[in-house]
């Protein structure tokens, strides 16, 4: 199994996931809020992910490596987390199409 058909099978499971809590959506204002959100999540981590690995390149070129090891134990969290708020962007996606909205 390739990772993109790993990802597939996340996306579907948090998908059944979602529709169990919630019905599809009723509008496309509705899917797009709903995305919008997720998105900004991803955005999100994604910034604390530059805002370390910047840190751990400042701190590379003066040879202050006092706080390396927790940064990139920060990179670490920050990048499975976006990758699960990429899943779940995928995820509302496919609902929205779902929708027929």
């Amino acid at each position: 199994m390739t990772d993109i058909e790993k990802i597939e099978e996340l996306v579907k499971e948090k998908l059944r996931e979602a529709n169990e809590k919630h019905p599809l959506f009723s509008s496309a204002h509705e899917a797009y809020a709903v995305i919008k959100e997720e998105v900004e999540e991803v955005e999100d981590e994604l910034k604390n992910i530059e805002t370390d690995i910047e840190i751990i390149w400042q701190s590379i070129k003066t040879n202050e490596r006092n706080f390396m090891e927790r940064r990139i134990k920060a990179i670490k969290a920050n990048a499975e987390n976006l990758a699960a708020e990429a899943i779940q962007v995928a995820a509302m996606c496919q609902k929205m199409i779902d929708s027929e909205v």
